[in-house]
This record gives C-alpha cells, structure tokens and sequence, in this order.
C-alpha cells in the first residue's frame, strides 16, 4: 500500500445529528469540538475584477473523527480535509489538502484565532471586544491558483433553525449551524499564467457540527446561500431521502432580521427533471410564497465539481426573477 490515505466518508453523502446539549456560546464555539464526529468552517463568496470579470471562490476545513481511516502508518483519532477552489465564468479549479490529526499540517487554534491546513489560513483580525468572524483574511495557494482575501462586516452572526439548531429531517436529527451572511471582500486573486488582479465582493461563512451519522434512507442534500442586491440573504437547503425531502431556510433582511423560514412554506424545484450523482440539476427554482420570493438560480459554470474523496458540486451562481443577486 502506498502512502495515500483511504478514506470512507459516508458522513458527507448523509446529514448528521446529535442530542441537544447546550446554547451556542462565542467566541467558543468557533473553535474546534472533539466531542462531536463532525464539523467544518466553509466560506464561499462572489467576487468581480476591476474590469467587471466574475469569480467565486471556496474555502473550506472538515474535520472528522471516529471515520474509518487506514494509513500505513497509522490510525489517528482525528482527520482532517481542506477544499479550495476558484471557478470563472469559463473554468473551474479545486484542489483538496488531507491531514491525520496528530501530525501538526491541520487544525483550529485561538489567540489568534486560525483555521489552518498546510498554508491554507482562515485567520482573524478582529479587534479586542468585536467578534472574531467580523474581520478575517483567508489566504489559500495551490498549483493553479492563489487568492488572498480580507472579509470584515459589522453586523451580527446568524443563528438558523431555533437558536442555532437546525434540524435536518422529519424525525428531529439536527446539528449546530451559524452564519456570517455579511461579509465584505477586498483581495487579490492570482491565476496560473495571469498577472494577479484585485477583486472585490461578497462572502458568506457557515459553521456547522453534530455528532453522528444520519440513516441510509438520507442520501445528501442541496444547499443554497444567496446575496440578493437589495441587501437581503437567503439560505434555504433540503436534505434528499427515499421519500418526501425535508426542506427548511433562514431569511436575513439587510438589517439582521431574521425570520426562519418553514418546510411547507418552500418550494423547491430542478429545472432538470433527471437527477442524478453524475448529472445533477444546474439551475434550480425557488419560491416562497409568504416572503414574495420566486426566483431561479444558474450556475456562472456548468460543471464545478470539487473534491477528489468526496466529490460534490459546489460554485457561484446567479440569482433572477422578482429578486436579483448571486450566491453559491
């Protein structure tokens, strides 16, 4: 056997769940929970170049535990993944980084606060006494692409589901979720065989962690997070089983007004009538009727599949109808 670590991650094709045991408390709980099997801090945002270009970029660190690993040397308690990926209007790059817990490439550190694998960095900047997601850089270099980015806002986090908890399917399963939908980018992006370029945007980051695996009859979910130009946000998601999906979302006004949005309450269609791992839907309708949305989101690139032990469709999109915007 080679070097490569083999991985089972059934953990990313079902949703997760846990048992409630306790409030959301910060700055803590941006940092890391070895209690719970799985967790992740993702950033996606929406960006443009001096000359009009768009770009979305994606950054995220996963962290699991207790998962079948076998490397050769070792079977380490804890493994860690990152993902990074730069998608245009006419090409689509990603690249994954793995990490055994115990050998130092990987992890989540306060003072200052760091999300780290290899020299990928989500780091913050906040001042003393302000939250640590109001002013982050994130810096990420692969073969193919680079970007250095700053992300501030000064609005507050958001909590989905009833105060944080965000419940996954008819049965209760949930896990802990927050938000920073607010964030404002300013950086430089660089390209393979381009002379790097400023850009500036839109961010959205996710926390998210639970403790265990959901049954078989769940086999993943579909996820969108929007910035719409009057200022407002959106998250809607719906996890797929064998029968009905159970659909549930977060509607922010440009304000910080949160209003949680209910199953019955979205309407969620393909414009694709086949679905399929291999072929999934591009663009999608969304409509919910109580808050006068009905909008469709398209992709900026057909195609973006990111991850190579686990693969998922993951890019910007752009958001029409009687609301506009952009959004992954």
């Amino acid at each position: 056997m080679d070097k490569r670590i083999l991985v089972i991650l059934h953990c990313m094709l079902s949703l997760i769940c846990l048992s409630a045991n306790g409030e959301i408390i910060f700055p803590k709980d941006h940092g890391p929970h070895f209690d719970n099997k799985l967790e992740w801090w993702y950033v996606t945002g929406n960006l443009k170049n001096d000359q009009g270009e768009k770009f979305g970029f994606q950054w995220t660190l996963f962290r699991f535990s207790d998962l079948i690993i076998e490397t050769e040397n070792s079977n380490p308690s804890q493994f860690w993944m990152g993902h990074s990926a730069l998608t245009g209007t006419d090409f689509h790059n990603s690249f994954e980084s793995i990490s055994a817990g115990d050998t130092g490439r990987a992890g989540v550190r306060f003072n200052p606060f760091t999300a780290f694998i290899d020299d990928w960095r989500l780091e913050s900047k906040a001042p003393e006494g302000f939250d640590l997601f109001s002013s982050l850089t994130l810096t990420s270099n692969t073969p193919n692409f680079s970007y250095h980015l700053s992300l501030k806002t000064d609005k507050p986090i958001v909590k989905h589901g009833k105060d944080g908890i965000s419940t996954k399917t008819e049965s209760g399963h949930f896990s802990y979720y927050y938000s920073q939908p607010f964030l404002n980018v300013n950086g430089e992006i660089k390209i393979k065989d381009r002379v790097p370029f400023n850009v500036k945007g839109k961010a959205w980051l996710d926390r998210e962690w639970s403790n265990s695996l959901l049954s078989v009859h769940e086999s993943g979910w579909d996820w969108f997070a929007l910035h719409l130009d009057n200022g407002d946000r959106l998250m809607v998601f719906q996890v797929r089983n064998n029968k009905l999906p159970f659909l549930a979302g977060t509607f922010i006004q440009k304000n910080g007004t949160i209003k949680t949005i209910n199953k019955q309450d979205i309407l969620l269609k393909p414009e694709l009538s086949l679905f399929s791992r291999v072929n999934p839907p591009k663009s999608w309708r969304i409509e919910i009727a109580n808050l006068n949305i009905d909008i469709l989101v398209e992709p900026d690139y057909p195609n973006p599949i990111t991850g190579d032990l686990f693969r998922y469709w993951e890019g910007p999109i752009t958001v029409s109808g009687n609301r506009s915007g952009v959004g992954y």
